[in-house]
């Protein structure tokens, strides 16, 4: 027969957050990381100029990837730009065949990505806001 003590040690509110914890989506991760890998594709075989960012630059006939999860604890890396849509091609496979799920996953745990705690250093301190607030102020008068 159980006993009330058996019943409660058998509880732990630990395991509030594991239940909270809303489960990780592989599939939706690696559909955006596949959208990005075929933009820089696209960005890097236009023969115009392209708009917006991107996770490459090239340089000296080298690309600079810069990718927002690491792989082996890098997340920058350097490819011959001749090379670079067959890098590109090889991280789409293996993004698709979800080999990078963990460093994904690893990705959406560090501190900022979806966190809604203030940001440390972020924006002015009160001092500085009511000197530059200040500084404008008097910008204006000297226009009048």
């Amino acid at each position: 027969m159980m006993a009330l003590k058996d019943l409660l040690e058998l509880a732990d509110d630990k395991l509030h957050e594991l239940w909270a914890k809303k489960p990780y989506d592989y599939e939706k991760e690696r559909k955006a990381m596949i959208r990005r890998v075929d933009k820089a594709r696209d960005q890097h075989l236009s023969a115009t100029p392209t708009k917006g960012k991107k996770i490459f630059t090239v340089k000296n006939g080298v690309a600079q990837v810069t990718l927002p999860f690491s792989i082996a604890g890098k997340s920058t890396f350097h490819v011959p730009s001749e090379r670079f849509v067959e890098w590109l091609d090889h991280l789409k496979d293996s993004l698709t065949k979800g080999e990078l799920d963990k460093e994904l996953e690893a990705r959406d745990t560090q501190p900022g990505r979806t966190s809604t705690a203030p940001k440390t250093g972020a924006g002015w301190s009160p001092e500085r806001r009511a000197k530059f607030d200040a500084k404008i102020a008097e910008r204006r008068a000297a226009k009048k």
